[in-house]
């Protein structure tokens, strides 16, 4: 007996045990759904390049599927997993892609990826807009994707090896990201010409990387604009999931000098604990951050320039004007009870437009939308044995 394609259930492909961006899209992605009440079949693979530090119940090699897949991988990486995954993954269903992109314009080579998959979710206006000029006729929506609302309490500043009686401004980054998009030095240089003078009652900026091991060169690059100014402090390492939640949440402001951000979860997430966050008023961060919800930072457009890993050269990122971060940094660490004021307002923005909750039913609906009417029908018999191994680790994930 033949079953129906209404909405069974969705799969969700993702790096999920990994400590990495697309790892928390496909995380929270799962969430929304469960909050939703849609049947997920999370199914994960192992991000080599990143730590494998979040314990998240899911698939490998799963015996039964649902109609519709979510792939939370980006373009560069869809031809390798269309291979990886076979045939039977594919055929008959819906495939969405989740990508994220970070500059004006999308190579060739990234834009063959739109032959494998039916749509493409983008999860701000910036990446939706550098998409779809290369995209053909597959379909690019921007869909809110949830943000996973930190919950620790603050790490003891003496724990941290930072001052308890000082005030703290944490950028955050990962070295696979490409240093000169993330632009730590940006920030290290606005910070020292808000304080020139280090002072014994002075803020202290902490610059918090990750895979620093991995790329040596460009962290001598952060050490070296670090050097000479010992209220800058350079830490790398990971950090578990709770420690760094509390690491956020101690910090008195949250600064990012980014030239592009396809959207700039650190940002959402500083927001959500209701820290003043300056950060260049440019891509995808805007859609949390602006004039009413943090301190944006002016910019001009520049090219992109060469060696600056997938991004093309002639393609447009921002340059932040550390004169005006400085003056921000200087103005928020002035009267820090009006910045945290303000900041209320981009709290109640990721609340209220990026949790799990807010997200779920509109997901849902994009879900149903993605339905392959025209595909192949299931058998009964799949989509139950499908459904009971997502309840099994829904239940674990519970």
């Amino acid at each position: 007996m033949l079953g129906t394609v209404s909405l069974p259930g969705v799969n969700v492909v993702g790096p999920f045990e990994a400590e990495l961006g697309n790892g928390e899209t496909a995380r929270m992605l799962v969430a929304a759904l469960d909050a939703a009440g849609v049947p997920c079949l999370p199914i994960g693979f192992v991000a080599s390049a990143s730590r494998q530090g979040h314990a998240f119940p899911h698939a490998t090699d799963p015996e039964a599927l649902f109609p519709v897949s979510i792939l939370c991988v980006n373009a560069d990486q869809t031809p390798r997993f269309h291979a990886r995954l076979g045939e039977r993954f594919f055929a008959g269903r819906r495939t969405i892609g989740v990508w994220w992109w970070e500059t004006t314009l999308l190579p060739p080579w990234l834009a063959e990826s739109f032959a494998y998959v039916d749509e493409v979710w983008a999860g701000s206006a910036f990446v939706a807009e550098a998409l779809r000029p290369a995209a053909g006729s597959t379909p690019v929506h921007q869909v809110d994707l949830p943000v996973r609302w930190p919950d620790a309490p603050a790490l003891p500043r003496d724990a941290l090896g930072l001052p308890d009686d000082r005030p703290v401004v944490l950028f955050s980054f990962d070295h696979n990201s490409v240093l000169d998009r993330k632009n730590p030095q940006g920030a290290i240089e606005a910070f020292r010409r808000a304080f020139p003078v280090p002072g014994p009652d002075g803020p202290v900026l902490l610059v918090k990387s990750i895979n620093g091991d991995r790329h040596p060169a460009a962290h001598d690059r952060v050490l070296q604009a670090a050097a000479g100014h010992p209220d800058v402090i350079v830490r790398d390492g990971y950090l578990d999931a709770a420690d760094r939640d509390g690491l956020v949440a101690a910090c008195d402001v949250y600064l990012s000098l980014h030239r592009a951000e396809g959207f700039g979860l650190t940002l959402a997430e500083a927001l959500a604990l209701g820290k003043p966050v300056i950060a260049t008023g440019w891509s995808g961060s805007t859609e949390v951050l602006d004039e009413a919800s943090g301190f944006p930072v002016r910019f001009v457009p520049r090219p992109v320039g060469p060696e600056q890993g997938p991004y093309p050269a002639e393609g447009v990122w921002a340059e932040p004007d550390l004169e005006h971060a400085a003056a921000l940094l200087r103005d928020v660490l002035g009267d820090l009870s009006r910045a945290r004021a303000h900041a209320a307002a981009g709290r109640e923005r990721v609340r209220t437009r990026f949790s799990a909750e807010a997200c779920a039913g509109p997901l849902a609906q994009r879900v149903r939308r993605a339905t392959p009417w025209q595909a192949r029908v299931l058998p009964d018999r799949e989509v139950r044995t499908a459904r009971e191994i997502a309840a099994g680790l829904r239940a674990r994930r519970a």
